[in-house]
Order: structure tokens, then C-alpha cells, then sequence
């Protein structure tokens, strides 16, 4: 019986996400209408980051590179007890970086069922966005990321946008490693839908929102 409702919840999740999917495929591209960025709002990014010591500086200068003015989004880093070198990584570059960015340090904590959840939440109490929006420390952006989705909600209203997040083999150059990496796509947004470990969002403030894993 347990076995059953197991297999049945699997069985809708999958068919949950190839429906996404599908809906995102026959999706049209979005085109953005560049709008002034005084008519945009704030945005702020949070990252939930635990021993991202190796991936947390890509997506850094990847915000850094944003066409969205850098007065009109703030960047939030929750580092959650990370025990390798995320936090120096994140403080050497805060000395220089010319975008607005936080550090919300959390307090260890034992026996914590929802990392992320706790980071986020805690995050969301510093955030300043009419916006809010997350990606994870592995994941790249493009460069048109925040404009997209600024320009995307101020022309359709929309409460909660998603976008797809692509994988792919990325070598790097210090160690010639090459290990799969998170690219979030920003030309294809899709009004109100999500799904874990496919598409991360976004949503305006103080609105229910869910994030991808």
C-alpha cells in the first residue's frame, strides 16, 4: 500500500515536470521591450550558499556583468556554516565589486531540516526588491539575466516568472577540470510556472514563492 501512494506521488511529479517542459518547449520566445531602467524595479538576489568555494566567484562577476543598472538590484549571499573558503571568496570581492553586495552570515545551527529554506527566509527579511529573485552558488547567468526578468514582469504583470536552467560541461581553466554546471537562461521566461531541479524563480515580495533545489 505505502509502495502505492510512493509510485503514484513519483508517478505524478514526473508527469508534473514533462508537462512543464512541454508547455516551456512550445513557449515563444520572449523578446524584450527595453524599457528605462527608472521605470523598473529593485531586485534583490539571493544566494544560498554552502562550500561553494569553487563555483560562488563564476556567478559573481557573472552579476557584476549585468546590463540591469547597478543601483536598481541589490545582491544577498547567505552563507549557511560553509567550512571551506566560500566566505573569504565572498569578502575579497565585496572589497572591489562595484554592485551592492550583502553577506547574511547565519548562525550554526544543529539539526536543521531545511538549510536553504532557513537561508532564504533569513534573506528575505534583508532584502529591499519590490523583487525577489535566487540562484544557487554552482549556477552561471547570462548577462541580460535581471533585465530580462525586470522588463518581462513590468510588461506582463506577472507574479511569479520562471525560467529554465540548462546543463552543461564547463572546463575551467586553474585546474582544467570539467564538471556540469547550472546555466540559468534568461530569454526564456514562462509566466506562472516552476518546478524543482528544472526552473529557479522569482516572485514580488512577501507573495509565496518556491525555488528550485
Amino acid at each position: 500500500m505505502v509502495f502505492t501512494i510512493i509510485l503514484s506521488i513519483i508517478g505524478i511529479y514526473f508527469l508534473f515536470n514533462i508537462g512543464l517542459i512541454i508547455i516551456w518547449i512550445a513557449h515563444s520566445d520572449y523578446k524584450s521591450e527595453t524599457k528605462k531602467h527608472s521605470d523598473l524595479p529593485f531586485i534583490s538576489v539571493i544566494i544560498p550558499v554552502r562550500n561553494e568555494a569553487e563555483n560562488i566567484l563564476f556567478l559573481l562577476e557573472d552579476l557584476e556583468k549585468q546590463t540591469y543598472q547597478k543601483d536598481k538590484f541589490e545582491v544577498i549571499i547567505a552563507d549557511d556554516d560553509s567550512t571551506d573558503d566560500t566566505l573569504k571568496i565572498i569578502k575579497q570581492f565585496q572589497k572591489n565589486t562595484s554592485i551592492n553586495l550583502i553577506i547574511n552570515q547565519l548562525p550554526s545551527k544543529e539539526n536543521n531540516a531545511s538549510p536553504k529554506k532557513r537561508a532564504i527566509d533569513s534573506s528575505i527579511k534583508l532584502a529591499k526588491g519590490t523583487l525577489i529573485t535566487t540562484t544557487d552558488g554552482d549556477c552561471r547567468v547570462g548577462e541580460k539575466w535581471l533585465e530580462t526578468i525586470a522588463n518581462f514582469q513590468a510588461e506582463t504583470g506577472a507574479v511569479l516568472i520562471s525560467g529554465a536552467v540548462c546543463f552543461s560541461v564547463e572546463c575551467r581553466m586553474k585546474n582544467d577540470e570539467c564538471k556540469m554546471i547550472n546555466y540559468s537562461l534568461n530569454q526564456y521566461p514562462l509566466q506562472h510556472s516552476f518546478t524543482h531541479s528544472l526552473i529557479h524563480s522569482f516572485a514580488i515580495k512577501t507573495q509565496t514563492i518556491e525555488f528550485a533545489s
